[in-house]
């Protein structure tokens, strides 16, 4: 894929795009074609996939600001893309469990992220709360009081699982099994809030 079949992808037709922007219509694409939720669209399984796949790709390759490179030349696939991505860590393998249970999807806003133990993040900014969902956990762990600037150094970080150990220790934590009653709530408050 390159730089420019990227965009296309994206459906970006102006220059380059702020990272929230882009964020905004990677999430939003998502949504459209993640195979769990394609499916139920009557779109087949395979196809979901595959496009997934390339939205995937696409908005990594111009979130990592890669555009700099020739747009016409810089190819990735994305399985070689990957292998690139987890070739240049030294000793730690990266890779995305995009398994989803009832809890995931109760996450709307979840960002899944490269770790070998952090399976997905989620941050309620009016709350303060950073939620953290570990790969083969049954549940999540929500940490209160953690300030954006903190899930913003966790959502780019290299070694998410590292992360968690060095700078989220010394805060409060619950840890949930099923969806939070409360979260439900203020899922409701947030939608009536927003309209």
């Amino acid at each position: 894929m390159t730089i420019s079949e990227a965009k296309s992808i994206l459906g970006l037709t102006q220059g380059a795009q702020c990272p929230s922007d882009l964020k905004k219509t990677f999430k939003k694409l998502m949504l459209q074609w993640h195979p769990d939720i394609a499916i139920n669209k009557g779109i087949s399984s395979q196809e979901a996939t595959e496009k997934s796949q390339q939205i995937i790709l696409a908005y990594e390759i111009l979130s990592e600001n890669l555009a700099s490179l020739d747009g016409e030349t810089f190819e990735y696939t994305y399985q070689s893309y990957y292998q690139y991505k987890t070739a240049t860590k030294k000793n730690y393998k990266q890779y995305y469990d995009h398994n989803i249970d009832e809890i995931d999807a109760s996450f709307v806003n979840r960002i899944t992220v490269k770790s070998s133990n952090v399976k997905w993040i989620d941050y309620i900014r009016d709350l303060q709360i950073l939620v953290v969902r570990f790969k083969g956990s049954s549940g999540y762990y929500l940490y209160y009081d953690v300030p954006e600037n903190i899930f913003e150094k966790f959502r780019t970080t290299e070694s998410p699982g590292r992360f968690v150990h060095q700078y989220l220790r010394g805060y409060k934590y619950d840890s949930y099994g099923i969806y939070a009653d409360w979260l439900n709530v203020y899922k409701s408050l947030s939608e009536i809030t927003d309209n």
